[in-house]
Parts: structure tokens; C-alpha cells; sequence
């Protein structure tokens, strides 16, 4: 072990606190405990704080077993070890984490403190139910009930489904603290265990903050959260404009879509069937399958622009699903979706939109050809062409010519053998 003399070096405040100074004669194993406690304050607390203890037996003594000294050092810190970012926090000794943990746990927070910041110390299942442990006990009554069942919100954010046991065991705790904040954190991270727990006192109500719980299960696809909140009356699935299967919708979690739908309350088509809108957009087939087998979802709300999108980002699955219900009409403002596939190179799409006979290739005077040809699409050209309506050849063949696509000049020039060079020069 180094013991080396070195030359330690103090901010001139707590210099000058000190009735000497240090000679860089002097070493470290020469120094009193007390001194080297004053001296340790003043180490940041980061990730380099465990590499300082295990340096020296003398510093390991405070940094590693000391609660009361990493107390007293975070406390010199203020209240920013709030703002510790994860990869610091994790690396920081079990005394400190007591230590942040107690102070942050009782304390009314900094204005430039937020509660997410704290919610951010993270630490493993096991660590958690040590720092319970020596929470509990610590010298005198430890209030786990300080700042609003802060320890309890903590522990349900994170799903340390142990520490919520024991906290919920204390009489005077209160589990539906901050509008059922610790229920909202265990329904939208998906802890059923925790959720069950909290849901056998009286006070705790599932149906608080608008229903929050269950459209945040929704959104994030904890179906057996959302089917143990539907089997309490207190729960609304149609809460804020059914905004639970609309979201369920939109990550694509059709059982829980199917779920939601069989609850009369349900209106899969609230908010101008935005559910079936935003599966689409989102690519979620199987989510659009559901949702139109309620007669109310309507596909084609504000001009079929589910339909649309589905075509303009090639979601051939969608769009074959969406054209098999006589509401969706392929060939929406002038057959615009077919001009649309056939600049974007598709030929799966263009002859998917060509099997419906609303679809007219020659709108907007051929226009769908043109795009193809303008864009170098010769598989699209191909399916095109061969459609009498679809354009005007000798201007395809010109448009091709102008580009300096020959391949495509010579498929037409084949595919209409009656036209001669000299007829679009």
C-alpha cells in the first residue's frame, strides 16, 4: 500500500479553517482521522469516488463504511447529487446511496431539482432492499411517509416489488399519495405484482387522473395490467375520448385493442376514428384488422387518407386490407394514390391500385406513366403500358428520351412497334 509522502493541496477556505498547514513532508499515514475527514469533503462525488477509497486503507474507512461521513459529504454538495447522471450513481458505494437516498427521501427537493432526476437512481433489486434495511435501522424513527410517500413512489417507479411489500406493511403510509402516483408507476411499467398490491387498499383508486393508469398500461402493451384494471368498476376504458385503444392502436397491441373493444363503453371510432388512422400510419395490420371489424370504424374518414398514407409509404398489407372494404375508394381524387406509387417506384402497389377498376391510369393525362418514366421506373412503366388508358406512348417515349432512360425509349418502342423514330424526335 502506497504511504508514500505527498503533497496534498486544500482550497484556501478550508485552509484557512485549519490551525496549520501541511508540510509535503509530511505523509499521509501521518495525518489524524479528523483531517483526513475534512480532506475527503472536498473529493467529488463521481465515478472516480471508489477508486479515492480503495487508495488507502485511511480514506476506504470513510468512503466505504461511513454512512454518517457520505452523509455529511453529500449534504456539502447541497442537493445536486440529485442531478447525478446513471452511469455515476451506480458506481457510487452502498453507504452513499443510503446516504443520497435518506436526505433525498425526506427533503424537500431544490428548485433546480425535479422529481424525475431522483426517480433516475437506479440500483438493482438487491441494493434496493439494502438500503430499506438500513433505512429502517438508522438511529431514531425513520419517516418513510416524508415528501408525499416519496420512498414508495421510488420503489413502484423502478419495480422493487420487495421494498413496496415492506413499505406497505407500515400503518401510517399512505399508497395513493401525489393522485395514486405509485399505482401510475407500477400499471404504465407494467409491475403486476406491485399493482395488485396497491389495489387491495381501500384508498387507492385505479380510476384516478383521468384513467391514467390504464391508458398508459394500454400504450405500453401490459395487457395483464390492463385486464386486472378493467375487472374494477372504478376504471373507465373510455376515458378522455377513448384514448386507450387509440394508443393501444398506435404501438400496434391489437390484443389489447381486442380487449378494450369488447367493453360496451368503447368507441374504437372516437376522435374521427383516429385509432384506425394511426395503425395505419404506424404499419400495424393485424391492429386494422380488428379495429374494422367494428361496423363504426370508418377507414375512410377525411377523404381516405389512411389509404393515402398507406400507399405513399408502401405498406402494400395495409393498403390490400383498406381496398377490400367498399368505404375505401383507391382511386381518391382523380386516382392520385396510383400517381403516387408510380413515382416511388413500386410496381407491387401501382398493379395492386390497377386491380380496382375506380383506378384509372390515364388521370391527369396519363400522368401515373410519366412519373415512372420521370423517375427511371421501368418495372412501373411495364405495368403501366400495358394498360390501354394509361397514356399517350409517343409522349412516354419522349419524356424517356429527354431523361436518357434508353432502356425504357426501347421497351416502349418494342411494346408499340406502329411508332417510328422520327415520330418522337
Amino acid at each position: 500500500m502506497n504511504t508514500q509522502p505527498c503533497e496534498i493541496k486544500l482550497p484556501i477556505d478550508s485552509a484557512a479553517s485549519l490551525s496549520f498547514y501541511l508540510d509535503s513532508s509530511i505523509g499521509i499515514a501521518d495525518l489524524p482521522g479528523e483531517l483526513i475527514e475534512q480532506i475527503l469533503l472536498y473529493v467529488p462525488i463521481d465515478n472516480n469516488l471508489s477508486n479515492v477509497g480503495i487508495s488507502y486503507s485511511g480514506f476506504a474507512a470513510f468512503i466505504f463504511n461511513s454512512y454518517y461521513f457520505s452523509s455529511a459529504h453529500y449534504k456539502s454538495y447541497g442537493n445536486g447529487a440529485a442531478l447525478f447522471t446513471r452511469d455515476v450513481w451506480i458506481t457510487l458505494p452502498l453507504n452513499y446511496h443510503i446516504a443520497i437516498l435518506s436526505q433525498l427521501f425526506q427533503t424537500p427537493l431544490m428548485n433546480h431539482v425535479r422529481m424525475s432526476q431522483v426517480l433516475n437512481l437506479k440500483m438493482s433489486m438487491e441494493r434496493s432492499v439494502k438500503v430499506f434495511r438500513a433505512l429502517e435501522r438508522l438511529p431514531g424513527s425513520y419517516n418513510f411517509r416524508a415528501c408525499c410517500e416519496r420512498s414508495l413512489r421510488w420503489s413502484c417507479f423502478w419495480g422493487y416489488e420487495q421494498v413496496v411489500a415492506c413499505l406497505l406493511k407500515q400503518s401510517q403510509v399512505n399508497p395513493a399519495a401525489k393522485f395514486n402516483a405509485s399505482l401510475r408507476h407500477a400499471a404504465e411499467f407494467g409491475y403486476l405484482g406491485i399493482l395488485n398490491m396497491l389495489l387491495e387498499h381501500t384508498a387507492v383508486d385505479p380510476g384516478d387522473c383521468l384513467n391514467y393508469s390504464l391508458r398508459m398500461a394500454a400504450e405500453n402493451g401490459h395487457i395483464e395490467i390492463v385486464k386486472r384494471l378493467l375487472s374494477d368498476d372504478r376504471v373507465d376504458p373510455s376515458a378522455k375520448r377513448n384514448e386507450a385503444v387509440i394508443l393501444a392502436a398506435a404501438n400496434g397491441f391489437t390484443d389489447i385493442v381486442e380487449l378494450l373493444m369488447q367493453d360496451p363503453r368503447v368507441d374504437p371510432s372516437d376522435c374521427d376514428n383516429e385509432a384506425i388512422l394511426t395503425a395505419c400510419q404506424e404499419n400495424h395490420p393485424e391492429t386494422v384488422k380488428a379495429l374494422l371489424s367494428d361496423p363504426r370504424v370508418d377507414p375512410s374518414e377525411f377523404d381516405n387518407i389512411a389509404f393515402n398514407m398507406a400507399v405513399e409509404n408502401e405498406m402494400l398489407e395495409i393498403v390490400s386490407i383498406l381496398m377490400k372494404d367498399p368505404r375505401v375508394n383507391p382511386g381518391v381524387m382523380n386516382s392520385t394514390p396510383l400517381l403516387v406509387a408510380s413515382r416511388l417506384g413500386s410496381a407491387k402497389m401501382v398493379t395492386l391500385l390497377l386491380s380496382d377498376k375506380r383506378v384509372d391510369p390515364s388521370a391527369w393525362n396519363g400522368q401515373a406513366i410519366l412519373n415512372a418514366i420521370f423517375e427511371g421506373h421501368l418495372d412501373v412503366v411495364k405495368v403501366l403500358a400495358k394498360h390501354e388508358k394509361s397514356t399517350n406512348h409517343i409522349s412516354a417515349m419522349k419524356m424517356a428520351q429527354r431523361k436518357g432512360f434508353h432502356e425504357i425509349v426501347e421497351f416502349l418502342y418494342d411494346f408499340v412497334p406502329t411508332v417510328t423514330p422520327y415520330e418522337f424526335q
